[in-house]
């Protein structure tokens, strides 16, 4: 289970994400992949949502570990994906939005 508190004054995650991407292939995956701007995270968490506004339902999908910056979910059209680093402390502020929708 991920620390729910950050605390500023004891420890300072480095780790800001600059552009979360999401791609769908023809075989119904979504590929979410992210750069680690961290150099002390334990690992990274993605969520997803299908929310329309990409407001709220947000749901842990995925678990990497150290350096780790891919996710694949099955795919699903019109989701949304953010994700955030994490270390024994505390978790990150989240990355930006990528929805991902299946053009036809």
């Amino acid at each position: 289970m991920l620390p729910k508190k950050f605390y500023w004054k004891h420890y300072l995650l480095l780790f800001y994400l600059l552009s979360l991407q999401g791609t769908a292939n023809a075989r119904s995956l979504t590929t979410i992949t992210w750069q680690d701007n961290s150099d002390n995270e334990e690992g990274f968490f993605v969520e997803r949502t299908l929310s329309k506004d990409c407001s709220d339902a947000w749901e842990v999908i995925a678990y990497t570990g150290i350096n780790q910056t891919l996710v694949t979910d099955v795919y699903m059209s019109g989701a949304c994906y953010r994700a955030a680093a994490y270390n024994q402390i505390g978790t990150s502020a989240y990355s930006n939005i990528a929805r991902v929708v299946r053009l036809r």
